[in-house]
């Protein structure tokens, strides 16, 4: 099935709408439960992010979903076909551990709009600032990409320099895996993502998949858990930062194996299929 036009002037235009939220420790516990910590055995480390008490852990993915304006670019106005988006990079970069709870302004705004040419994709930048509303101090800024499938060649900016970091020629310091539920994308979509594309088997055969496809923010929200874990011996909140590009679907059910690199890099793939899915993330620390 062929996608409609982009319609750039439409879309640099698009005013993305504000949304204020008032995130409760039930919401975080949700996000938590949400990418599968618990779902299989509750081990004792897991326990500060599924208890609902005061300290409960928060893990800097969590940023991707509040406030989360859902899924803007189905809106007639946006000017592009939502059917041919799909999720390309996330970035999170935190100014201190995030809340458990807390009054949540999310401010959005198009940033680049890259074109690989005619019969190509595009490449849509989307920067959000998180706001604490009552002392409106920021708490993170996000940085998203969105691939637009076969929507180049409207004379948009190249992507001339834009080169992905290189993989580390050493072994990986830390390989560990999570395996995925059949219901993932199911449950991870109740976080406010309501793309088709995660949840009716149709809407994925006709862009091209065997079947719905995991959020790759859920896929994001995994490695963030493991990383915390592996990477910063269960200390969530000295994580500052953390980004990954999507290279590949991952279907719910399948098994991920995380490949970490104590320089600050890790990679995730599938462990039965061997099939990278997520390219060269980086993550950062306080120290």
């Amino acid at each position: 099935m062929g996608f409609s036009a982009l319609d750039p002037e439409k879309l640099r235009k698009f005013s993305i709408p504000e949304i204020r939220e008032n995130w409760t420790y039930a919401d975080t516990l949700f996000y938590n439960l949400s990418i599968g910590i618990g779902s299989h055995h509750l081990a004792p480390e897991e326990l500060k992010y599924v208890q609902q008490r005061d300290n409960l852990a928060t893990l800097p993915s969590m940023a991707t979903v509040m406030a989360h304006p859902g899924f803007w670019l189905e809106h007639p106005d946006s000017g592009v076909d939502p059917r041919c988006a799909l999720h390309g990079e996330q970035t999170v970069e935190l100014d201190g551990p995030l809340p458990a709870e807390a009054d949540i302004v999310s401010q959005s705004r198009i940033g680049r709009l890259l074109d690989k040419g005619e019969g190509k994709d595009a490449i849509l930048e989307t920067i959000t600032d998180l706001i604490d509303a009552r002392t409106e101090v920021r708490l993170a800024s996000l940085r998203r990409t969105t691939v637009l499938r076969k929507c180049g060649g409207f004379g948009g900016e190249d992507l001339a320099g834009n080169k992905p970091a290189t993989r580390p020629d050493d072994p990986a310091d830390i390989v560990v895996e999570f395996a995925t539920l059949p219901q993932q994308a199911l449950i991870y979509a109740l976080n406010g993502d309501s793309n088709p594309l995660h949840l009716d088997p149709t809407i994925a055969a006709n862009a091209g998949f065997p079947g719905p496809i995991l959020q790759g923010l859920c896929t994001f929200g995994i490695a963030t858990f493991l990383l915390a874990e592996a990477a910063f011996n269960g200390q969530p909140e000295r994580m500052r930062s953390i980004g990954m590009r999507f290279s590949s679907p991952v279907y719910p059910g399948e098994t991920l194996q995380v490949a970490i690199w104590n320089n600050g890099f890790f990679e995730v793939s599938t462990a039965a299929r061997k099939q990278v899915v997520g390219r060269l993330g980086t993550f950062g620390t306080t120290g």
